[in-house]
């Protein structure tokens, strides 16, 4: 008997009738919470960063926060020149901006901010002033 049960799921494995084995669910991404300063020539640009997970994270629309803040500033004075407010609100006009951009450099257009979109996007470079100095970078 106990051989015919063995038999029976091998073959209802074979031919994908047997229940799939659990797979592993996708690490979840954290949202970013803070803002990490990287030196450029020329000065500093900020993005957004979570404090365990470092740069790799995440924001989409309904987040809010300083973490919002470098890259509504990007979206609007080195991506799209968006006329959004760098107010930490990730609102419609962050997400329609960030999704113009996004499909601007040739990456999926979600209008979500995470890793592949902060590779493509240019960010400000803060000068010895404090203030934009008119220049972009590129992440590094």
């Amino acid at each position: 008997m106990r051989r015919t049960l063995v038999t029976i799921a091998v073959l209802a494995t074979a031919f994908g009738l047997a229940p799939a084995a659990a797979s592993a669910a996708p690490a979840a991404v954290s949202t970013c919470n803070t803002v990490k300063k990287l030196t450029v020539t020329g000065g500093y640009f900020r993005q957004p960063a979570h404090t365990s997970a470092g740069r790799n994270c995440q924001l989409a629309y309904g987040d809010s926060g300083s973490a919002v803040v470098p890259l509504q500033q990007a979206l609007k004075w080195c991506n799209q020149k968006a006329n959004i407010s760098a107010d930490g609100d990730f609102g419609t006009m962050t997400k329609k901006a960030l999704a113009h951009a996004q499909a601007n450099a040739g990456v999926d257009d979600d209008g979500i901010y995470g890793p592949v979109t902060r590779g493509v996007l240019g960010w400000p470079v803060i000068g010895s002033n404090g203030q934009p100095n008119g220049k972009c970078a590129k992440d590094v």
